[in-house]
């Protein structure tokens, strides 16, 4: 890397360097499982720029976090994280999948 160093001193700029399929920027083949579950029933708004109704809100946001760990739960084999399990955490904190220890 001296090479790139010295290049990237002298054009005053970054030079990448790629990880991805055939050394380039595309990134590898990977499987990408897509799984849709079934639609939520949101009712709208009472008046438009109303007030917002929390219970509502927290109603939904359960139904709807329901309905992923259901998802995670039911394709999780076959999308290759057999031994995974689903952590929901707060909005302040990233939600993720953890493995199982």
């Amino acid at each position: 890397l001296p090479l790139r160093e010295l290049l990237q001193r002298r054009l005053k700029l970054s030079i990448p360097i790629f990880w991805g399929q055939w050394g380039g920027p595309l990134p590898r083949k990977r499987p990408l499982a897509t799984v849709v579950g079934r639609p939520i029933a949101v009712p709208g708004p009472a008046q438009v720029g109303g007030e917002v109704d929390e219970a509502l809100v927290d109603r939904v946001h359960s139904e709807y976090v329901a309905a992923v760990r259901r998802l995670f739960e039911d394709y999780k084999e076959a999308a290759g994280y057999g031994d995974a399990s689903l952590e929901v955490l707060s909005a302040s904190e990233p939600a993720g999948v953890k493995k199982k220890q």
